[in-house]
């Protein structure tokens, strides 16, 4: 009996390591096997925070909650409540619910119970409607909220409460995020692990794993960048790739204008073959933003008014007379916020009042130097003019973008005459720091290919488990 098992165990052996052999000496099928081990560990731990995050204790969520239901009540554009207010009109239940705890954010020593969370089930969508305000992310397009409407409104259809809709609401999202961020890193020829430590951040997961629009944003930027860096090869031959291109930068877009510089970034990738294509994609991307823009923010954004505290037209017009002011506040806010903003951009969960373990945010700095080396030991750069082109629109674009959403905060937040930016939170950075991945090498170095690929197999085991864990047990501590 012995020898029959000890001959199975070699067997098996010898059949894992031909299989990892094969893996390791083939690129495609190893981005697919990359892909799906960063799945295989994020996947789960989605689903953990997914309950063990109370409602409505991720940053806004409980605005993300009612905008989703709205969308997926058909109401794609939301309604003017008052000069200082915009939202729609839901069922009571549904905005009873979404307010029921208030009491535990910005509140760390406050625990919650199972039982607090069941008594929630009291709270149903067939309730009178009521006018329902929620101006910052009713200015926000459907498209990133179509997964977690479609969960809510499962959760109506078949008369569950509102909770119940919420808890289908984030698990739609999470399958939603897990399918683009692992088809992004399944055809990202370049930076695969940089994205890969960028994705499994435990303030990429808490967002994937609600309600907010942001998870499905970073993923599709995920995707949009793994996009780009085939711009030059055989994939960009095909119709389907412009079309799957253009459509994720008119989403991402529409619902961060901001990220408007990204619009251009194709033309520094595409070269002449290309670039009607990449004319084709900055155009129906920007006017898809202007679009949305005139016809489904104007009419409800309360922040574009000529008086108040908080007014973006006052900064706009003192920005238009002072143009050095705007690197003044950004960089006076970099160096004031700067530390907190990089925590907070790793992972500081809940409403910003959980922060995780401190040997989680060493480590994850050091995640981030391994996953560099082990792109620079993969690859090499080409030295060409038109590689240098590709890497100076790379970070112009990143500055740009950097500076758009600092702004952004400024003209929507931050009141008239105050010397920094307020409002800014480390999140707000995920998404287009993914864009880092352009600028690593493309240039597959073939005596290193093994080594890197070893290296990047047990870092895509290995980072996800750390991130996974400190996003747990931040969760556990902090609200249990």
């Amino acid at each position: 009996m012995l020898p029959a098992l000890w001959g199975w165990e070699l067997c098996g052996g010898t059949m894992y390591r031909r299989f990892f052999a094969a893996v390791l000496s083939d690129e495609t099928a190893f981005r697919r096997l990359f892909a799906f081990l960063w799945a295989l560990i994020i996947g789960p731990v989605l689903v953990g925070m997914v309950f063990l995050t109370p409602p409505i204790q991720v940053p806004d969520e409980e605005h993300h909650f009612l905008r989703a239901a709205q969308i997926g009540e058909g109401h794609l554009i939301g309604d003017r409540l008052s000069p200082w207010n915009s939202g729609g009109t839901l069922p009571h239940g549904a905005v009873n619910f979404a307010y029921r705890f208030n009491d535990i954010r910005f509140h760390a020593d406050r625990k919650i119970t199972v039982g607090q969370v069941l008594n929630a089930r009291d709270d149903h969508w067939d309730t009178p409607r009521e006018q329902a305000p929620f101006p910052n992310t009713v200015i926000y397009a459907p498209f990133f909220y179509i997964p977690q409407a479609i969960g809510i409104d499962a959760g109506r259809l078949l008369h569950r409460s509102a909770l119940v809709s919420l808890y289908l609401g984030r698990l739609a999202s999470v399958l939603g995020c897990l399918t683009l961020g692992a088809l992004a890193l399944a055809i990202t020829n370049r930076g695969r692990m940089v994205m890969a430590v960028i994705l499994s951040l435990p303030m990429t997961l808490t967002l994937c794993a609600s309600c907010s629009q942001d998870g499905l944003f970073i993923t599709s930027c995920a995707l949009w960048v793994a996009l780009m860096t085939h711009m030059r090869g055989p994939m960009a031959e095909h119709r389907w790739y412009w079309v799957v291109l253009i459509a994720l930068m008119s989403a991402l877009l529409a619902s961060k204008p901001p990220y408007i510089m990204m619009a251009f970034l194709p033309f520094f990738f595409a070269g002449r073959k290309h670039w009607r294509f990449a004319s084709y994609a900055a155009a129906v991307s920007i006017g898809v933003m202007l679009l949305w823009s005139i016809y489904g923010m104007h009419p409800v954004d309360i922040t574009s008014g000529g008086s108040g505290a908080v007014s973006g037209k006052r900064q706009a017009l003192r920005l238009f007379h002072h143009p050095w002011v705007a690197v003044t506040l950004i960089v006076h806010t970099a160096v004031t916020f700067g530390s907190s903003l990089y925590q907070q951009y790793l992972g500081v969960l809940g409403w910003l009042d959980a922060a995780a373990p401190l040997w989680f945010y060493r480590s994850a700095s050091f995640a981030f130097a391994l996953s560099v080396i082990s792109a620079l030991i993969a690859r090499r750069y080409a030295w060409g003019l038109t590689d240098w082109i590709e890497r100076l629109g790379v970070l112009l674009v990143l500055l740009a973008t950097f500076c758009g959403v600092s702004l952004a905060l400024y003209m929507i937040w931050t009141p008239v005459g105050e010397s920094l930016i307020l409002g800014l939170q480390g999140r707000y950075y995920l998404g287009f720091s993914l864009l880092f991945a352009l600028l690593f090498p493309q240039i597959l170095r073939l005596r290193f290919a093994v080594l890197s690929r070893g290296v990047d197999a047990a870092l895509v085991i290995a980072v996800p488990c750390l991130c996974g864990v400190a996003a747990l047990e931040t969760l556990v501590l902090r609200y249990w």
